[in-house]
């Protein structure tokens, strides 16, 4: 019995991978569904992969409902979010500091999470999951790997700059330097681009595409911004 639940498990049963992120802005989310459609899309069947809202998901309401009107607050006022990331860049292990203080309470609700859905891997790409799960592995001595894609493509902030991470995957070598400047050990990192959805990179017909728009087939022309 023991040596076919082993082979069942390590060849019959898939992978379990959670992106993990955070719905404030549509950039980490973005992303998150970017980097599980990849791997679906080169590995066929071989992982069970999820995107969830984490904070969300593991019940830290308070301070989840808290971050996402703080961050459509900032992007009402683009010099409130500037002033601050600058004030937090200042010194970034003050910074980090005072984010495991304020997420100490979360790491216990991410360790039960996934005391109850047990799984091979997360990925998250949100500064504050990265320490709630930093804490949540010292605390509870969680043997899960976990690893963070740094979302933001220039000027990341502090925020991202954990030592305590397992390990980080930036999308430009900016990104990287940036936060070893931070304190982040070089070991930690590795660039790796930016991940893109794969309805971005499929080539598809034109017509069929106006069809499916309900465009007429004269001059369009598309403004599109960023995350937002």
């Amino acid at each position: 019995n023991f040596f076919f639940c082993s082979f069942f498990t390590c060849f019959i049963m898939k992978r379990k991978i959670i992106f993990a992120t955070v719905e404030a802005g549509g950039g980490h989310v973005a992303t998150a569904k970017a980097m599980s459609q990849s791997l679906d899309f080169f590995y066929p069947g071989k992982y069970e992969t999820v995107v969830l809202d984490f904070m969300k998901e593991v019940g830290c309401t308070n301070f989840d409902i808290f971050h996402k009107r703080l961050w459509r607050f900032a992007l009402r006022y683009p010099l409130f979010a500037r002033f601050g990331q600058l004030l937090i860049d200042r010194c970034p292990s003050l910074n980090i500091f005072f984010q495991r203080v304020i997420l100490s309470s979360s790491s216990r609700k991410f360790y039960d999470y996934l005391s109850d859905h047990p799984v091979d891997l997360i990925v998250c790409n949100h500064p504050f999951l990265t320490t709630g799960f930093a804490l949540a592995k010292r605390r509870f001595d969680m043997k899960l790997p976990i690893l963070t894609f740094a979302t933001e493509p220039h000027m990341i902030s502090a925020l991202w700059a954990d030592p305590w991470a397992d390990f980080i995957f930036t999308p430009n070598v900016e990104t990287t330097k940036r936060l070893i400047s931070m304190g982040v050990p070089h070991s930690k990192l590795k660039t790796i681009g930016y991940p893109v959805q794969q309805s971005f990179l499929i080539k598809k017909n034109k017509a069929d595409v106006r069809s499916h728009l309900k465009l007429k087939n004269r001059f369009t022309c598309v403004f599109f911004l960023g995350g937002e």
